[in-house]
């Protein structure tokens, strides 16, 4: 099997790291990544992932009130134009998200309720 020089690898490693951002991330609309930045700029809110177009995940490290922050991001969500998309929002658990990656659901809300 032939052997790839150094440079040969590093002219292929941005390729490499960019499909696998692509693949990681997926590309929304400017208002998805408005909302995500505007959720990631609030102090109980750790992260904010969009995983799928309507499916809002917010992690916190205030766990006690996770049924109140996915109301609150829901009336957010519907005050900027997501309430005719059914948004839904996850709230879970930032320290299993970091320590595990996996996350522990504390709350769920569907912005159509």
């Amino acid at each position: 099997m032939p052997r790839l020089s150094n440079l040969a690898i590093a002219a292929l490693l941005p390729a490499v790291f960019s499909a696998t951002q692509a693949v990681a991330e997926p590309e929304f609309s400017r208002a998805h990544q408005q909302l995500k930045t505007y959720f990631e700029a609030r102090p109980v809110v750790s992260k904010a992932i969009w995983s799928k177009y309507n499916y809002l995940v917010l992690s916190t490290t205030a766990t006690g009130d996770a049924k109140a922050l996915a109301k609150a991001a829901c009336l957010h969500l519907n005050g900027n134009g997501f309430k005719t998309l059914n948004a839904e929002v996850s709230i879970v658990d930032h320290r299993q998200l970091r320590q595990n990656n996996t996350w522990k659901e504390l709350a769920h809300r569907r912005c159509d309720s």
